[in-house]
């Protein structure tokens, strides 16, 4: 479904290529950020914790289906969800 976790943001050494890295267990890039808006770190810290957000989200959203929670509150979990799987 996705590549494992364990992504990390690097913030490249060559001004040539992308300012932000980010990269999996291995070492392979995964995606480069290339925004020079002031936010491109803050963005790369985003994206490299986002499977372990996915997994957080998807625990908790079982966890809210399966108890009393408001529906608004699972439906935004739900959502989050399918976004991220591409539905």
């Amino acid at each position: 479904m996705f590549t494992k976790g364990g992504w990390e943001a690097e913030e490249s050494r060559l001004r040539l290529s992308a300012d932000w890295k980010i990269r999996d267990d291995n070492g392979l890039t995964l995606a480069k950020i290339y925004m020079h808006n002031g936010e491109q770190e803050a963005n790369a810290h985003l994206i490299a914790a986002s499977p372990d957000m996915y997994e957080a989200l998807k625990e908790a959203a079982d966890y809210m289906g399966e108890n009393a929670y408001p529906e608004t509150t699972l439906e935004k979990a739900r959502r989050a969800l399918s976004k991220a799987e591409g539905k």
